[in-house]
Formats: C-alpha cells, sequence, structure tokens
C-alpha cells in the first residue's frame, strides 16, 4: 500500500500539521484547505465512538454544536503550529499561508500553499521536505511499497542534509562520521581521516587491547569545527548524533563521549560540545496543553533539554542552515561533506513524491 493515510496515529498539534503539510505537497494544485482538517477530525471521531461522541462525565450524546468545537480547536491549533513554523524556518519553509479574502487574518479558514515547485538539487525546500517526509513514514502519515528500505534511504539522506547544516550553522568544516560512510572505511581509518582534517590531536596508531574491534561509530555520526585564523589546536569542537526514530530522547552523548576520547592520544580534543539533529520539531512528541501559549511551551521543552543533548538541530534549524551551507561559496562548502550529494537527496524524493502521488490518484 501507497499514499497519503488518515492521520490516525495524530497526537497532538504538530502530527496534525505535518498531515496537513504533506497533504498540500501532495495535492495537485498544491494546497490544504482548514474544510479538510474539519472533515478529517469527523471522520475520526466517527470512527472512534461509532457515529456518536458523548459526554466523558455525562455519557450523553452530544450536540453538532459542540462537537464543531472539537474541530474548531483543532483548525485553530494546527494554525498556530504554521505560524510558528514559519517563524522559526523563515525562507526554507516551503508552505505559506491564505485566507479567503485579500488582506485578512485568521477567522476559522485558511489554505496552506506549496511553494516547493519541482524537488531539484537547487531546491532549497528540498531539506525541510526529507524531513517532513521522513517523519511522515515514522508517524505513519504516508505509507510505501517498501518501508524498511524507505526509512533506510531515508535515514541516510537525512545524515548527509544534517552535515550541511552542522556546516552551515558553523560556517566551518564538517565531517560526516557515521556508519555506513560514504568511503566504506573502518572506524580507526576514518577517525584518524578527520583528525587529519582538523589539524590537531592525535589518534591511537592500533586498537588497544581490550577495546572493541568492529567498533561502527562509537556513537557519533558528525564530527565539526571552525577554524580559528591561524589555524591552531584549541578550537571548539562539535560531535553529533542524528536520530530519526521514537528512541531518540536516549541518544544523548553524554555516555558516549567520554568512551570516545580513548581513542585519542593525550590530549583529546577539548572543549567538545555535543549535538543532536532530528528530522522532526523537537516539541513533535508533546501533548497539546492551555495552561500556557503553545509556543512558549514548545521553546521551555527545548532549553530543558538542551542540558542533555547540547546543540539542538530539529527540522525547522536542519531545513534553514542546511540551506545556508548550500548557498556558500564553492570553496567554503566544499568543508563540508556531503555537499555533493544534495542532487541525489532531490532524485529520490522526487521519486518519493511521484510514487505517493500516483497511488493517492489511483
Amino acid at each position: 500500500m501507497t499514499g497519503l493515510l488518515p492521520p490516525t496515529k495524530a497526537q497532538n498539534r504538530s502530527h496534525w500539521t505535518d498531515w496537513f503539510e504533506i497533504s498540500a505537497l501532495l495535492s495537485s494544485e498544491g494546497t490544504a484547505h482548514s474544510h479538510g482538517l474539519r472533515k478529517q477530525q469527523r471522520l475520526l471521531s466517527d470512527e472512534d465512538d461509532h457515529g456518536i461522541l458523548t459526554d466523558p462525565v455525562t455519557g450523553e450524546a452530544l450536540e453538532a454544536e459542540i462537537l464543531d468545537e472539537k474541530t474548531d480547536k483543532l483548525v485553530e491549533q494546527v494554525y498556530e503550529e504554521i505560524t510558528l513554523r514559519i517563524k522559526l524556518c523563515g525562507d526554507a519553509y516551503p508552505f505559506e499561508l491564505h485566507y479567503p479574502e485579500e488582506g485578512a487574518v485568521f477567522s476559522g479558514q485558511f489554505t496552506l500553499r506549496s511553494r516547493a515547485g519541482a524537488i531539484t538539487a537547487d531546491n532549497h525546500f528540498v531539506f525541510y521536505i526529507l524531513a517532513l517526509l521522513e517523519t511522515g513514514l515514522r508517524d505513519q502519515i504516508i505509507a510505501v511499497a517498501d518501508v524498511n528500505t524507505s526509512n533506510h534511504r531515508l535515514g541516510l539522506l537525512f545524515q548527509i542534509a544534517s552535515c550541511l547544516a552542522v556546516g552551515g550553522y558553523l560556517r566551518g568544516h564538517s565531517v560526516w562520521f557515521g556508519f555506513p560512510r560514504p568511503e566504506k572505511t573502518a572506524f580507526l581509518p576514518a577517525l584518524r581521516s578527520a583528525m587529519t582534517r582538523f589539524g590537531s590531536h592525535k589518534v591511537v596508531e592500533a586498537i588497544p587491547p581490550g577495546f572493541p574491534a568492529a567498533l561502527k561509530d562509537g556513537g557519533i555520526d558528525i564530527i565539526a569545527w571552525l577554524d580559528f585564523y591561524d589555524g591552531r589546536g584549541a578550537r571548539s569542537v562539535l560531535f553529533a548524533q542524528v536520530a530519526s526514530g521514537y528512541d531518540w530522547e536516549g541518544k544523548t552523548l553524554q555516555g558516549f563521549l567520554p568512551k570516545f576520547m580513548n581513542w585519542f592520544m593525550p590530549p583529546a580534543p577539548a572543549p567538545v560540545k555535543p549535538a543532536l539533529l532530528i528530522p522532526f520539531p523537537f516539541h513533535h512528541d508533546i501533548a497539546d496543553d492551555d495552561d500556557a501559549p503553545w509556543a512558549e511551551r514548545a521553546n521551555g521543552w527545548l532549553l530543558y533539554q538542551s542540558s542533555d543533548f547540547g546543540v539542538i538541530f530539529d527540522r525547522f534549524r536542519v531545513a534553514r542552515c542546511a540551506a545556508v551551507a548550500m548557498a556558500m561559496s564553492p570553496e567554503d562548502r566544499a568543508r563540508i561533506d556531503g555537499a555533493d550529494q544534495v542532487g541525489a537527496i532531490a532524485d529520490w524524493l522526487s521519486e518519493l513524491v511521484d510514487e505517493i502521488k500516483e497511488k493517492k490518484a489511483a
């Protein structure tokens, strides 16, 4: 089965907004309308309650007017989430809001229009679309013929986007270290190559007795840094992990870094800053709550988790920073692994979107 699926597993406004964005992306007109949200909410409510919704306290059937409050709230929540995404993602956000009348403001109705156009290597929206579709597969918003192959492929492509994002953020060097590496090198040669590029710090010459002999990447997917003008050491280094699944909260590098430093001859690189890159909004799985404005809750969750994860790149930061990297000069971009692979991202995404559209139209 391939195509766009009903958002039966949607947990909050972020999940619903992803479904709404994918709907616009796959639509032949490139649009999704707020009445589509209302329709889906009512359909899912009917399925859950066999056509009748009841008051959770009294057990009495709810009037249609009361049921409409549920759909009105969902539309408002999705609208708030879209405006937040526009603010956080800036020019890298591939959608725009439209209202029934020119110059109008939100009054319960709106249209989301795709700005993506053709998915090509020079399209700076490609990174957001990649992250959106990877999340859609994870959350079962879209289905494809071979889920495992698609998830594996999207994960590798997101690794490319992540290297670009870190390089664009630092405007420096970014090394693809995670396994499998493009050069198919083993752990120790790959680390030695990265440190040769870094220009200082030495790696152990051979695997010490008792150390793992078949280590893949030691939990580190990206090694990145920003040079001083003088090329000397004592620079800030960023070690990052890329996570796409539901277990991302267990991906903190705090437990990996001390062991990873054992592969260096003293002194090891310092200071080292951990980082995390994910293809979904960082607030994607937190519950809706009316106790505080959504944007404040989303940012508070980010700040709370930063003590564990360090520098956090969610979908918005990945999309925006990767676009920055691709806008750099060829000389500067050459310092970032994956900059020559954006065409592969675009080609595969284009095939995936066409596959889903064809099934959706069937």
